[in-house]
Parts: structure tokens; sequence; C-alpha cells
């Protein structure tokens, strides 16, 4: 079955008549076949029910399937072939970037030892910043 994210808000009359609302996500197995955003039926029950059990006494406003992280991208891995990520985020590019030029050592952020790298002032803290660090203390 595959997962869907979905982003919803809900709302419900408080103490005074006030309104309250707020936001939330949730993951949901869908199956096969099934659409969850079909205009009617009880393909919407799917995400409605889910939606009330989270949060129960509280109307729904509205809902939707939540962007995907980041794109799909296919990367070189050690062993010189290639693997697709699906959520590959700047992140991730940062990491795949760092390991492939450290020549795939266990924790390349950490070991990278070239400040002239574009790179460099984005992938994270390195074992120079580390010992730097422990110096102050």
């Amino acid at each position: 079955m595959p997962k869907v994210r979905i982003n919803y808000g809900v709302n419900r009359k408080a103490k005074g008549g006030k309104i309250e609302h707020k936001n939330g996500r949730i993951t949901l197995d869908i199956p096969d076949g099934v659409d969850p955003f079909a205009a009617c039926g009880d393909k919407l029950e799917i995400v409605r029910d889910a939606i009330r059990e989270r949060n129960p006494g509280w109307s729904i406003t509205g809902y939707a399937e939540a962007p995907k992280k980041g794109i799909e991208h296919e990367v070189c891995t050690k062993d010189g072939g290639t693997k697709i990520i699906t959520e590959y985020t700047r992140k991730k590019a940062i990491l795949a970037m760092c390991t492939a030029c450290m020549g795939y050592e266990s924790d390349p952020i950490k070991e990278c030892t070239s400040p002239m790298c574009p790179l460099f002032p984005f992938r994270g803290k390195t074992i120079a910043a580390y010992h730097s660090d422990k110096e102050d203390i």
C-alpha cells in the first residue's frame, strides 16, 4: 500500500464563542487503486476518518496531499553504480557530493579539510570545528 502525506485544518468553538483553528499532518496507508481525494463516496472517508480520529470534537475545514520533500534524483554509489534517491534535498545533495569527494568514507563532512571547496561553509561541523569548540572550554 502506498503512503500518502496529508496536510489538514480543523476548527472548533471554544469557551466564549471564540473559534480555535489548528493545522496538522498525517501519513496514511492507502489501498492500491483507491484515490483518497476522489470527489465523492467512501474513498473520502479514509482521510476524513483518520483526521476525525486524531482530532475528536473538531470540525474538518480542509485537507490536501502534502507536497513531497525534495525531488527524485539519481546519484553515484561507492561500487561505481547508481541509485535513485526519491526525496532528494539540498542537505542530501551536499552529503552525496562530500561523500563522493572523500572517497565514500564513513563521515566525510567531519573529515573534510578543503576550505576552498564551494560547499565547505554549508556542509556542517568538521573535526577542526569540534576541536576549536573544545579549546574554548
